[in-house]
């Protein structure tokens, strides 16, 4: 046997005694592992010592205390001295202690995966929830939640909350009434939906404001923005919609898209799903087809293809990420799960990172699956993550 297809060997073998103690080996896989048991008797030897809770823990403890990197090279430097009767027994010897090792370093990392694993449920956070805040001008705030089915007072306006959703009374028969305006606000970790008095359908994201009538006069229908929100307009060609972002207008008839705009990000994006919208941004006007976003930067306006199930996933409760630097996956979970991330020092967050994954998820369990991407080691403490650089333990 070759150096190289021994040291492949044994990292099998001791993948599968490993897979052994777990109870998780496939019919194929124990075939394989008996006849390596049954070829030599120390094989079977360090099989059962494996098998052994005290011997295993007790090899734990050793290896934390040991310098693993040294004990390979001088385990590999045995393998390398020519076969000869002699020098066989030296050389079985030599594969026995790398295997040892090989077991006990695949047990360390389980251990050390468990232990990980075990303080991040300790100290986790939950996925965020449907809640807001509606306030009028000069007037109180009303929490809203997911529960029930009540109607209240906002200002000189009835609305309801109904399972999620806050739904304003449909266009009112004295339209020269004085319009009132509201605030809906989502905090960090909460989502709200809204329907207009217009029958527009509007999903407000986490860390997101929009400014509204409670009824529509003049020649238009216009609502501010500040964070990302998904809208599904009423078709009215008579009064367009404008949503107003930054002193950028999105105008729409009927239409479908959604907008992503928090400042911090530095700029503006508006992904349409169907219909027709013009954003205007001071002398630039550009229209959009579906399937389209524009990108609003202080540079001006840039129009591309993009992937609409991307843009609009968080509506539907998913993370939705193909090829998406880290940095930006970290802010989308910063908002969600109310968390602030920080970065080890000279950690670089420009990696690229592709998932889907419920938003429905604990913290822990999502850092978990991002972990086994091998993109980033993650630390969980309170409400404080903090990114890694990714270390094969």
């Amino acid at each position: 046997m070759q150096e190289g297809s021994e040291l492949s060997g044994l990292f099998e073998i001791a993948e599968l005694l490993r897979r052994s103690i777990d109870g998780v080996l496939t019919p194929a896989e124990t075939r394989v592992l008996q006849q390596w048991i049954g070829e030599w008797e120390e094989n079977a030897r360090l099989y059962d010592n494996i098998r052994n809770t005290a011997y295993r823990e007790e090899q734990l403890l050793k290896m934390q205390q040991f310098d693993v990197e040294q004990g390979w090279r001088k385990a590999a430097s045995r393998l390398a001295v020519r076969s000869s009767p002699k020098r066989y027994f030296r050389r079985a010897a030599a594969i026995l202690l790398l295997l040892g090792a090989s077991v006990t370093a695949l047990l360390l990392r389980h251990h050390n995966d468990a232990r990980q694993t075990a303080a991040l449920i300790e100290n986790d956070v939950p996925a965020g929830t449907t809640r807001a805040y509606l306030s009028v001008a000069g007037g109180k705030s009303v929490i809203l939640n997911q529960a029930g089915d009540t109607a209240f007072l906002a200002g000189n306006l009835r609305v309801r909350q109904q399972h999620g959703m806050l739904r304003l009374p449909p266009e009112p028969a004295d339209k020269n009434r004085p319009v009132q305006y509201l605030d809906l606000h989502t905090p960090r970790a909460g989502e709200y939906q809204l329907l207009l008095e217009d029958g527009t359908r509007v999903w407000l994201n986490a860390a997101s404001t929009l400014h509204f009538p409670d009824h529509f006069s003049g020649p238009e229908r216009m609502v501010s923005l500040s964070g990302e929100a998904y809208f599904e307009v009423a078709h009215d060609a008579r009064k367009p919609f404008t949503v107003l972002v930054n002193g950028v207008k999105i105008r729409a008839l009927g239409t479908a898209f959604n907008i992503h705009a928090y400042p911090e990000e530095g700029a503006l994006q508006t992904a349409l799903v169907s219909g027709v919208v013009e954003v205007r941004n001071r002398q630039e006007r550009v229209r959009l087809s579906p399937g389209e976003m524009a990108t609003v930067t202080p540079e001006g306006t840039a129009v591309a293809l993009t992937d609409i199930t991307m843009a609009t996933a968080w509506k539907d409760g998913l993370f939705l990420f193909r090829n998406v630097d880290l940095s930006a996956v970290m802010l989308q979970l910063a908002r969600w799960y109310d968390v602030e991330v920080t970065y080890a020092p000279g950690f670089k967050a420009d990696s690229r990172f592709s998932a889907r994954i419920s938003r429905q998820v604990p913290l822990s369990r999502l850092l978990q699956l991002m972990e086994q991407t091998s993109i980033a080691r993650f630390s969980l403490s309170g409400k404080k993550v903090t990114v890694l650089p990714y270390e094969d333990l």
